[in-house]
């Protein structure tokens, strides 16, 4: 829809790989799941600076679970 009405560059879709809405089993299947606390914040971050000042945030993506990354501090969109 939005796409359609021309204003696709307005938005941003980030799947997160392995992000789930139960961060509390991390803890129990840390090879399976990510918290996505990190990667809200990275998010909603590019999302303020793109409307405070002007910069743009990077282009809906997948953001894999890299096994280097701090996972649950951590996240690089």
């Amino acid at each position: 829809m939005v796409k359609s009405q021309g204003r696709g560059g307005l938005t941003r879709l980030y799947e997160i790989e392995g992000g789930t809405h139960f961060e509390g089993l991390y803890g129990q299947f840390p090879n399976l799941m990510r918290p996505m606390l990190p990667c809200f914040q990275d998010a909603f971050g590019a999302l303020e600076e793109w409307t405070t000042d002007g910069v743009r945030p990077p282009a809906s993506q997948l953001v894999l679970r890299k096994e280097s990354t701090d996972l649950v501090n951590a996240c690089t969109l």
